[in-house]
């Protein structure tokens, strides 16, 4: 991302959003993650940081977060998934607006703005997300920016969102009162949980944005989800999600 703007002007006060970053042994890129998030152009932010049952010394990177003066909160559970960290961040959540933020990944100043001026001019919208770079653990470029246009990043109103990820990925703004509405994490599933509920927003024809800018950076690393449990498991996860879509159409618990 580029550099964080240095005595920037105040912004006008908004609706609260609630950023809510699950934690899972990432020691070394969490406390750079929540800089960036606290970074954000846009004023009004809690951060609620999901410890997904991650005890180790280095750990203790997240004590140090806590007593930073930052709008953040630690909410520690056993360790149950990326998913059911999600899902209990949002019930902790205070905000109009909810962000899922994975815990190595950055942000651009103005991602949060740009979010919420969507939201607020569309009520009918299910989330608000842009494109993404994918950069390394040094933070440095994977691959060049326009490799990833024509791949993702269409938002979920393409029928093809049953067959490839188009819609994006973990950090979509969401309203609150969606997840109120019983829209979450599917906590079964190993992976592709982002992926499963933009599938089952479509079906529900809840529909997202994506600003086609480059205001997130996404870090791959060696021992990412999407490396060893995603692209391993990547036909049998696709099964759960196509025989969960059926449960659906047939009247079974579509959220």
């Amino acid at each position: 991302p580029t550099a964080r703007p240095a005595g920037s002007a105040p912004r006008p006060r908004g609706p609260l959003v609630s950023v809510v970053v699950p934690y899972f042994a990432l020691p070394d890129h969490v406390d750079e993650t929540v800089e960036w998030i606290v970074a954000q152009t846009y004023e009004r932010l809690e951060v609620v940081l999901l410890n997904d049952g991650s005890f180790e010394p280095e750990d203790a990177v997240l004590d140090r977060l806590e007593t930073a003066a930052r709008p953040l909160t630690i909410v520690t559970q056993e360790n149950r998934g990326t998913a059911a960290a999600r899902n209990l961040g949002v019930t902790q959540s205070r905000g109009k607006y909810v962000l899922p933020f994975d815990a190595d990944n950055l942000l651009e100043p103005g991602f949060v703005e740009r979010c919420v001026e969507v939201l607020e001019q569309d009520g009918d919208a299910a989330y608000v997300t842009s494109r993404e770079r994918l950069i390394d653990g040094r933070g440095e470029a994977v691959y060049p920016e326009d490799w990833l246009w024509h791949h993702r990043f269409i938002s979920n109103f393409c029928p093809s969102v049953f067959a490839e990820n188009i819609a994006g990925d973990a950090p979509g703004m969401f309203p609150r009162a969606l997840f109120d509405a019983g829209f979450s994490y599917n906590a079964t599933f190993s992976g592709y949980q982002d992926w499963d509920l933009y599938q089952r927003l479509a079906r529900a024809v809840r529909y997202g944005h994506v600003i086609p800018n480059f205001l997130v950076a996404y870090r791959v690393l060696p021992n990412s989800l999407i490396r060893t449990i995603g692209l391993p498991n990547d036909r049998r996860l696709r099964g759960e999600m196509a025989a969960a879509g059926v449960a659906c159409a047939n009247g079974w618990p579509a959220q």
